[in-house]
């Protein structure tokens, strides 16, 4: 790609709900130095004004485009942003966050100068207290690097995995002919299509550069738990530890028994959700814990965090009556964080006036 050339490039927001952040994340892609953007909102079924926030920009800029569809989930508002994206190069943002000014051009530079099929940058964490201000922030720890043998490529897969910043899909810049000789979608699964999405991108790159770079604003509200996930969101960890395996068995690629352990680890930590919501049902944790993946990600795991630690006893155990004790008990521990959180932004709010 030459200095001279400057490519379209295509931003996808999957939107639902988002009527309170959507009008600041658009305007941080409005506001984008690289002008040569196709902003692409898919409003996937919500039931807010988000869609009259949407057409507002699109009236203002011929850039912007609303799409409106019946709410499928965020993977197949992506593929239809995908399939409606003209740009050679493809971006996402979630409608929540916001991204820096120069986030599209930084990516594009980066991308010109190391020629990498997939371009990584970093996101940072930043907590809101109740008035939407943000009082913690917590940097990335990343060095970065470029690797151009696909060979190191796929040796270094699972520690890019346990670091986190292959898994979701933004501050990411995606080759759409990468995207499209593959066929690559994103699947319609309840949750974490994301990761499964960019296991697949990245087992068909050559390269990729990782920058140190924070471009993105990822926004954590200060009382909200997080997701609640479905009893049966072990088949998805299943699916990706499949997959994961697969591609490694494909390539040839041999992983040393730490890094074996670190995947189990990992696929451990997203297990630990089908757990949570499904201890009170006997035949949900049955179906949970007799899955031969989930005994095998067992078998391997190792975990550092003492929470994890007890819940893997416990679910080896089968005793579903031990399961709903230790996650009982994790529940009350969280609840008395998020209350000295609550009180320690309520602090630096004061402070700050």
């Amino acid at each position: 790609m030459s200095e001279e050339r400057t490519p379209l490039v295509s931003i996808v927001l999957p939107v639902y709900k988002a009527e309170q952040t959507l009008e600041r994340c658009l305007n941080s892609l409005k506001n984008q130095t690289y002008r040569q953007i196709q902003v692409i909102s898919v409003i996937d079924g919500s039931p807010d004004r988000s869609v009259d926030v949407a057409n507002r920009f699109a009236a203002e800029d011929s850039r912007f485009l609303t799409i409106v569809q019946e709410n499928q989930g965020a993977g197949a508002a992506r593929n239809t942003g995908i399939e409606a994206a003209k740009g050679e190069y493809v971006v996402f943002v979630d409608p929540d966050d916001w991204v820096d000014p120069d986030q599209v051009e930084f990516l594009l530079k980066t991308r010109r100068e190391t020629e990498a099929d997939w371009v990584v940058t970093q996101e940072l964490t930043q907590y809101l207290n109740a008035k939407g201000q943000v009082f913690r922030t917590v940097p990335p720890k990343v060095r970065a690097e470029r690797i151009s043998d696909r060979e190191t490529m796929y040796e270094r897969y699972i520690d890019f995995l346990e670091q986190g910043f292959v898994r979701g899909p933004t501050s990411k810049l995606y080759s759409m002919e990468l995207i499209q000789r593959h066929a690559l979608r994103f699947p319609h699964n309840y949750r974490s299509q994301d990761i499964l999405f960019n296991v697949d991108y990245f087992f068909h790159c050559e390269s990729i550069y990782i920058s140190d770079r924070t471009t993105y604003h990822y926004l954590i509200q200060t009382g909200k738990y997080g997701v609640k996930l479905r009893p049966d969101y072990y088949l998805t960890v299943g699916q990706l530890y499949d997959k994961i395996t697969g591609y490694l068995t494909e390539y040839g690629v041999k992983i040393s028994p730490e890094q074996h352990r670190t995947l189990c680890n990992v696929m451990f930590s997203m297990f630990v959700g089908s757990l949570e919501p499904a201890s009170r049902s006997g035949e949900e944790t049955a179906a949970a814990l007799g899955d031969p993946r989930v005994q095998e990600i067992f078998a391997g795991a190792k975990p550092n965090n003492k929470y994890h630690k007890l819940l893997l006893r416990a679910a080896k155990t089968g005793n579903r009556s031990l399961i709903s004790a230790v996650v009982w008990l994790k529940q009350r521990i969280k609840g008395v964080l998020w209350r000295i959180e609550k009180i320690s932004a309520a602090r630096s709010e004061k402070k700050s006036k």
